[in-house]
């Protein structure tokens, strides 16, 4: 017998058993953990079994390990003890030189450095077979609300009062004042209501990208503005370089200057 059928075995029995024990080891306990709510309230958690390891090993022997492995395997009863007593062996051992022990889909046991053992689950592990697809659930976000309990139907809402499970109703402030019959007058019927706020969302969902758009299209007016003035001034200087060269020289030049340029032509 190796380490992984003997964690299949214990695996195997600890789903119908409360208690599996190792001879001359130490007993693994299955303890029925009841539902429960977190410490803010926000999240109840389903019911679970956990599981343990404890020293302690009963009055009356427990082979039921041995009886297992012997029914499967069609091995001697007596026989049977021995390999468990031989793996257990093994554990030990294993135990006190490495301090930790890995058993297959369980978990892994340790011994602390005064030789005492403890165990550590897998964090996917599941031995509780009627708890199968229960889940955490988050009451954050969930209320009811008096506009929800006017959807009803008469009939759903006559099935609720049957079976006694009439929804707990949550008021916020925000919510009464939006469900008051005063509001719900003053509010059009839905085809309106999507009359009136489609365009309003469509323009403030559209107004970015249509400023981004107005911010390019002046962006490429402003550039195109100053290429043409420069293309103009360029013109009219060669224009009057050409035509006019002596009134372009009397604005580009002072009257010593210009005396001075005749002077050296």
């Amino acid at each position: 017998m190796t380490t992984d059928l003997l964690s299949s075995l214990i695996e195997e029995l600890i789903l119908t058993s409360d208690q599996v024990c190792l001879p001359g080891l130490g007993c693994f306990r299955a303890q029925l953990v009841p539902a429960s709510i977190s410490d803010r309230g926000y999240t109840i958690n389903p019911p679970y079994r956990k599981l343990s390891f404890s020293e302690e090993l009963p009055e009356q022997e427990d082979n039921s390990l041995a009886q297992l492995y012997s029914q499967k395997y069609s091995v001697e009863y007596a026989r049977a003890c021995r390999e468990v007593e031989s793996v257990t062996d093994e554990i030990r051992a294993e135990l006190s030189h490495s301090r930790s022990l890995c058993l297959k889909n369980l978990g892994k046991l340790r011994s602390t450095d005064s030789g005492k053992i403890f165990f550590v689950a897998d964090i996917d592990l599941d031995i509780y077979p009627e708890g199968f697809g229960l889940q955490s659930v988050s009451m954050k976000n969930r209320e009811f609300s008096f506009a929800s309990m006017q959807q009803e139907s008469p009939r759903q809402q006559e099935e609720f009062k049957q079976n006694g499970d009439e929804p707990r109703i949550l008021v916020h402030p925000v919510s009464v004042e939006q469900s008051t019959p005063a509001a719900n007058n003053e509010q059009s019927t839905p085809a309106s209501n999507n009359e009136q706020t489609t365009p309003a969302a469509n323009n403030e969902q559209s107004t970015p990208a249509a400023n981004k758009q107005n911010g390019h299209k002046g962006l490429k007016v402003l550039l195109y503005t100053i290429l043409v003035l420069l293309l103009l001034t360029v013109a009219a200087f060669f224009i009057a370089r050409e035509y006019f060269p002596e009134t372009l020289d009397k604005l580009l030049y002072s009257a010593e200057e210009l005396e001075l340029l005749n002077s050296i032509k």
